[in-house]
This record gives C-alpha cells, structure tokens and sequence, in this order.
C-alpha cells in the first residue's frame, strides 16, 4: 500500500525541469524541480517547488552510457558543471522507487539519470526525502521504514 501511495506522489515529478545540482559533504546530494520557489529558497541557494535531498546513500549522476559525478568520488564541488546539465535544464521522463530498498531511480531527458541506492540499515539514517509544493516530504530511512508527513 504505501509503495503504491509514493509511485503515485512521485508521479508529480513527471515532465517537470530538473535543475540545481548541488553537492554536499560526504554523500550529500541535492537538486532541484519544477519552478523556482522562493519562499523555500534562503541564504542564496534557490529552490524549486520540487527539492530532493540524498543524504546517507550512495548516488550517481549519468549522461548516456557514462558516470558523470558519484557519491565515491573525491568531495568536489559539481554545483554548476557544465557537464551534468549541459547548460540547460533537462526534463524528467520517469521516476522509480524500489520495493525491497527504496532505491530511487529519475530518468530525464538528454539522456541524463540520477541513481540513489540504500547505504545502510541503521535505521535512524535517512537515505533520502522529497519536498513536494504541498509540503508534503516523503522521506526513506536505512531499515526500510518510509515515512510520509508534513
């Protein structure tokens, strides 16, 4: 029931502009979708009415046939490169979420995919959450739980 429940909010990603890729410290990863919201953006760093927060996981950014940013590579700073949006904003064309780990799967256009799989089972670790327009977050954690609130 409740992976049914996240497939159909997730859903309203779809068709939406992915922009904003930001890196953090250790596997930290966000970015953005949908328009600019700018009550949710402050201290300089823009959001959209769509904000996806990889935190305990492991992630990879893919253009085509090649990894173009993951979360084992050095802690380089990826906000702004050229070669992750090709200067412009791609447009997501689906979005998966697994059954057994909530792996998180977004497929975009220009051939560009982000991949985010489960790092570990400690429970209080939150893998990663979606900030939706209604301020509805869905957020997963390492020992399977989903937790959809406010």
């Amino acid at each position: 029931m409740e992976t049914e429940k996240i497939e159909s909010k997730v859903s309203e990603l779809l068709s939406m502009p992915l922009w904003g890729i930001r890196r953090g410290i250790g596997t930290f990863l966000t970015f953005e979708a949908g328009r600019l919201d700018r009550e949710r953006s402050s201290e300089g760093v823009d959001h959209g009415e769509w904000h996806l927060w990889v935190r305990m996981a492991f992630w990879r950014v893919i253009r085509g046939s090649r990894i173009i940013a993951s979360a084992m590579e050095d802690e380089d700073d990826i906000d702004g490169r050229d070669d992750i949006f090709d200067g412009q904003r791609s447009i997501i064309e689906s979005v998966t979420v697994g059954r057994a780990f909530h792996d998180l799967s977004i497929r975009c256009s220009e051939g560009l995919a982000i991949e985010v799989f489960v790092a570990t089972s400690r429970p209080d670790d939150e893998q990663w959450a979606i900030y939706f327009p209604d301020r509805q977050v869905i957020s997963t954690y390492g020992d399977g739980r989903i937790v959809i609130g406010k």
